[in-house]
């Protein structure tokens, strides 16, 4: 869960997903990291 989270963080590829329960919950994670990292632009 970490190397899921780390990468999409830094907007890399995460690899395989298959193993998460939801791996669609991860999208609303990447949004939520994009607003963090750009809030400083705003």
């Amino acid at each position: 869960m970490r190397r899921v989270i780390r990468a999409l963080y830094l907007d890399a590829d995460p690899g395989d997903l298959s193993s998460l329960d939801n791996p669609q919950a991860m999208e609303e994670f990447r949004k939520k990291s994009w607003l963090y990292k750009n809030e400083s632009i705003l």
